[in-house]
């Protein structure tokens, strides 16, 4: 809890149930990696690549992943309420019932992701672009999609 990982290279790491509560990832490289169930609350993910990771069903409530790269991740079930993702890269995204209530997607990049079901709920999306997006059932109350 509260570790400085910044910049660290954890490339195809298993960090599964692992507890990151406010620790320190910015820059972080985390391509490929596993981390299914794991608790990142308050970390700060600022600018770190995760391509092709996997965080089913991790809680990431009030990360910062602005200007993160998570292309080609799967993140089902994932908490993501409050968390910041202003600028992130969200390319085909599996964020299939993520409970998502309360981000910051502005400027994010989220054309081909796959959110059926994820509860949006008073999510900031201003300027985000859905091209090919999926959002089949999810939830969009008092969203802002402006611009």
């Amino acid at each position: 809890t509260g570790g400085n990982l910044s910049k660290a290279v954890l490339t195809n790491a298993c960090l599964d149930k692992a507890v990151l509560v406010d620790a320190n990832l910015s820059g972080v490289d985390l391509s490929g990696a596993r981390a299914s169930g794991a608790d990142f609350t308050g970390a700060n993910l600022s600018k770190a690549v995760l391509k092709k990771a996997c965080l089913d069903n991790a809680v990431l409530v009030k990360v910062d992943l602005s200007g993160a790269d998570l292309s080609g991740a799967q993140m089902l079930g994932a908490n993501l309420s409050g968390a910041n993702l202003g600028k992130a890269i969200l390319t085909n995204t599996r964020l299939d019932k993520a409970a998502m209530a309360d981000v910051n997607l502005s400027g994010a990049d989220l054309s081909g992701a796959q959110a059926s079901g994820t509860d949006f709920t008073g999510a900031n999306l201003s300027k985000a672009v859905l091209k090919k997006a999926c959002l089949d059932n999810a939830v969009l109350v008092k969203v802002d999609l402006s611009g």
